[in-house]
């Protein structure tokens, strides 16, 4: 980032505002009862009301999918409390946000 005008250095930073002000949007929605925490149940009703694991899913296809929602829950859900809080949410996106900035300098 070193080699970047102080114009290019304002345009990440007002990206990255951006982005994390979406971010908290998305948590916000999310966060069904507005104690600041989202829990998996609030991640399934945010994607879509009333929306559960299929029922129709047995055997080794439920534990994939059941498996496959844990690991994608867990990556927010830094302290592995089960809950994500707001903090973790901005965290992850903001990181994101960092890693494809630096990604796109080193090319």
């Amino acid at each position: 980032m070193d080699s970047l005008s102080e114009a290019e250095r304002q345009e990440i930073a007002a990206g990255r505002v951006a982005a994390l002000e979406q971010a908290e949007k998305a948590f916000n929605d999310m966060d069904i009862n507005g104690d600041g925490e989202v829990t998996q149940h609030e991640v399934l009703q945010a994607a879509s009301p009333g929306a559960t694991i299929p029922e129709n899913l047995t055997g080794g296809d439920l534990e994939a999918v059941k498996k496959q929602f844990d690991e994608m829950f867990l990556q927010f859900d830094a302290d592995g409390d089960g809950k994500i809080q707001k903090s973790e949410w901005l965290a992850f996106f903001g990181q994101l946000f960092d890693s494809v900035i630096e990604a796109g300098l080193s090319q």
